[in-house]
């Protein structure tokens, strides 16, 4: 028996059925539903404030905080982006060194060529390249992998290849995903794409309408990692990632994540917004002290973007327990 499919990664509120041009963009700042939350500030932030360099490995932007300290890589879910670790890499910044990257299709990647060719051998490739330059750029060659939704079932992926290549990744934490309750919530994706506005008027209403709809909880969070989720075509804001367009990757994605996160020789750990968000073959392992098991409170799908303290908190703890250096 699985778990229940993990929360929606958004809540929506409806556009009315009659109004089929409503249905193509978010109503204006002011209106409908925005009055959830009139008085916040929406102005987009710069990363420059939360992490303190950007370093390019070809089309791929590798943001970086921290100079000393183990190092960790941290890998994005679909559709989302590199920002969304802003906040927690700020409060990280004296514990560790913290990469992230935008995949192919995402944030900031300028890859033009074959850019939807996401299938899951690509990503895990994308990403092992990613951690073989961060080893050549650093003078710690152990990688602590951190992967949300999506990016947890690649990094799961990845750090089994890596030690499968005699490299070896020195730990693991995956965010809110397994894979039954993936798998599970996949027949539900269509249905939660097409209630997404198509356009924005502006940045701010993008960000605005992220929390609103409870896509992400942390207002903070939103002003920053919104922005690098959407591109602006005319004066209008579009998704900068055509979640439609991946569909056919979207089991292979997680299809095989257990066996992998489990299969994965070091100290690991699994963060999730609500116990009831696992399966049958994770809760057996955590049972039997396979990795530690922690369900952060007062958050949504995006868990380190909702609480990026509880999240900063939980890596210090790792980086302490496992005395990663």
């Amino acid at each position: 028996m699985r778990g229940r499919p993990p929360v929606a990664p958004t809540q929506h509120f409806d556009l009315p059925e009659e109004d089929e041009e409503a249905q193509d963009t978010v109503t204006p700042i002011g209106h409908a539903h925005a009055h959830l939350r009139r008085n916040m500030d929406c102005t987009p932030l710069d990363w420059r404030q939360y992490f303190d360099e950007l370093i390019w490995f070809g089309p791929i932007p590798i943001y970086k905080a921290g100079t000393s300290g183990p190092v960790f890589l941290a890998l994005h879910g679909a559709g989302l982006c590199s920002f969304g670790y802003a906040c927690a890499a700020k409060l990280l910044k004296s514990d560790c060194r913290f990469f992230a990257f935008d995949f192919r299709a995402h944030g900031h990647n300028q890859l033009s060529e074959s850019e939807y060719q996401l299938d899951v051998d690509t990503l895990i490739n994308e990403t092992l390249s990613v951690m073989d330059y961060i080893r050549s750029i650093t003078d710690n060659h152990q990688i602590i992998l951190v992967g949300h939704s999506m990016g947890g079932a690649i990094a799961s992926k990845a750090a089994l290849e890596d030690h499968k290549r005699g490299k070896g990744v020195m730990g693991l934490i995956v965010l809110d995903v397994v894979e039954g309750s993936a798998i599970d919530a996949l027949p539900h994706m269509d249905n939660i794409i097409s209630q997404r506005p198509r356009t924005f008027q502006s940045l701010e209403q993008a960000i605005q309408w992220a929390v609103n709809s409870n896509t992400v909880k942390n207002i903070e969070s939103a002003r920053i990692s919104m922005p690098a989720q959407v591109v602006e075509e005319n004066g209008i804001w579009r998704w900068r990632t055509d979640l439609a367009m991946t569909r056919q990757y979207w089991e292979g994605w997680f299809r095989g994540m257990n066996n992998a996160f489990l299969g994965v020789v070091g100290p690991k750990q699994l963060m999730i917004a609500g116990s009831d968000r696992t399966d049958r073959q994770m809760m057996i392992a955590q049972m039997q002290g396979k990795f530690k098991h922690t369900v952060l409170f007062g958050v949504g799908h995006t868990v380190h973007e909702d609480a990026p303290e509880q999240f900063a908190e939980q890596v210090r703890i790792f980086i302490s327990t496992f005395k990663l250096k």
